[in-house]
């Protein structure tokens, strides 16, 4: 659901030039579907990516410390899936399948990349264009790192929505 296959199918279409001067690392469960999983280690090997395991909070912040791009080539609509926050708060410019809420929080060539869902080669042009340009070009695009609130700010929104929402109500009757 997550799109794994796309993204390495479409590293397999990024000229073998560029690729040898970027590292592709995909992360996420690989127990829920074992026959996936090896598919995907075999695809991945011959396009010269990598599998690593799932990582918990603190690998996922490592990861995304050590990463110039995250891609999210889901194969479905998503609304905000929390690493995509996460690496927009932490200023890593993102790709992504350009539907849902995943595409309402990217602004193209501000804080990422959107592109067709399920489209190989589309997502290849993407990351052509950006290793091409090199990571100095994603950090630039980064530099802005968005301003989400806190969970403590998030709830405090939503309380003080709640109230008003009462108190037009106790006036309304």
């Amino acid at each position: 659901i997550k799109g794994a296959h796309v993204l390495l199918d479409a590293w397999g279409q990024v000229d073998p030039a560029l690729r040898s001067q970027a590292h592709l690392r995909l992360h996420g469960p690989v127990f829920q579907d074992a026959d996936y999983a090896a598919e995907l280690e075999r695809q991945a090997r011959t396009v010269g990516a990598e599998v690593g395991e799932g990582l918990d909070r603190a690998g996922v912040q490592a990861a995304l410390a050590r990463a110039d791009l995250l891609v999210v080539p889901s194969l479905w609509f998503e609304n905000r899936p929390l690493v995509l926050m996460e690496a927009m708060g932490a200023g890593v410019p993102v790709v992504v399948t350009g539907l849902g809420g995943m595409a309402e929080l990217v602004e193209e060539g501000v804080n990422g990349w959107t592109f067709p869902m399920g489209d190989a080669a589309a997502l290849a042009a993407v990351l052509s264009e950006r290793v091409r340009t090199g990571p100095e070009s994603m950090a630039a695009v980064s530099a802005e790192v968005l301003g989400f609130p806190t969970w403590e700010e998030a709830t405090d929104q939503v309380l003080e929505h709640y109230a008003a929402c009462l108190a037009s109500r106790g006036s309304a009757g």
